[in-house]
């Protein structure tokens, strides 16, 4: 099992970091939706943008976790029922307790 931790600006790279430093080893950072994974990996999506033409590439993969800014009761309804959604957190929470919380998902 790997973890994928796709950040398109380098903005959420302390997410990446605590999520590190809570057991989480060998996190590979991606720029781009584009990559290979299997079945049992993990993706963390941590800048979800609406109506982006890559977000089609979302649908190939597997355990995704999604970190998005507006947190509308649509576009939650919209990722669950698209892709295949482990968790969607506000990006709005505090950094730690989006680490821990992306941990126990993994750790299950």
């Amino acid at each position: 099992m790997k973890v994928y931790f796709i950040d398109k600006t380098g903005k959420n790279l302390r997410i990446k970091n605590e999520i590190e430093d809570y057991g989480i080893k060998n996190i590979e950072t991606k720029d781009t939706y584009k990559f290979r994974c299997t079945k049992n990996d993990y993706v963390i999506v941590s800048e979800y943008v609406e109506n982006e033409p890559d977000n089609d590439a979302l649908l190939k993969y597997n355990n995704l976790v999604f970190l998005i800014d507006n947190a509308s009761k649509e576009i939650i309804w919209e990722l669950v029922n698209k892709y295949q959604v482990v968790d969607v957190i506000s990006s709005k929470c505090e950094e730690r307790y989006i680490a821990e919380r992306i941990t126990k998902l993994i750790k299950e």
